[in-house]
C-alpha cells in the first residue's frame, strides 16, 4: 500500500489528476483532497474529507465507518476536541492544546 500511495503521490506531484475509488476511509482521510460519496447511483456528498467525516447523515446512509482517530475525536467533542480531525498527528496536537488550555 505504501508503495502504491508513493507512486500515486508522485503522479499527482507531476500535475496529473488521480481518481481513486475506495471504501478505505483511513486512506480517504490521509490522502484525498476531495471526496465524493455515492449510494444507489446518487451523489450524497462532494467536498473535503474533513467535512465528510463530520456528516453523520451521509456516513450512515452510505454505510461508511470513519477512521478510528476520527471516531475518538467525535466522541471527545463534548470535551472540546475538534470533530474534524483526520490524522493521529492532528489528534495529538488538539489534545495537547486542550490539555494546556484546561490547565490540567
Amino acid at each position: 500500500m505504501t508503495e502504491l500511495l508513493s507512486r500515486i503521490n508522485a503522479f499527482q506531484q507531476a500535475g496529473h489528476t488521480v481518481i481513486l475509488i475506495t471504501h478505505n476511509m483511513q486512506l480517504v482521510a490521509e490522502w484525498a483532497h476531495r471526496a465524493v460519496v455515492m449510494a444507489e447511483g446518487r451523489i450524497l456528498f462532494d467536498g473535503s474529507p474533513r467535512d465528510l467525516f463530520t456528516r453523520e447523515d451521509v456516513l450512515a446512509e452510505a454505510q461508511l465507518i470513519p477512521p478510528p482517530v476520527q471516531r475518538v475525536a467525535s466522541a471527545l467533542a463534548s470535551y472540546g476536541i475538534p470533530r474534524d480531525i483526520l490524522t493521529v498527528e492532528e489528534f495529538v496536537d488538539a489534545f495537547v492544546r486542550h490539555y494546556q488550555r484546561s490547565g490540567a
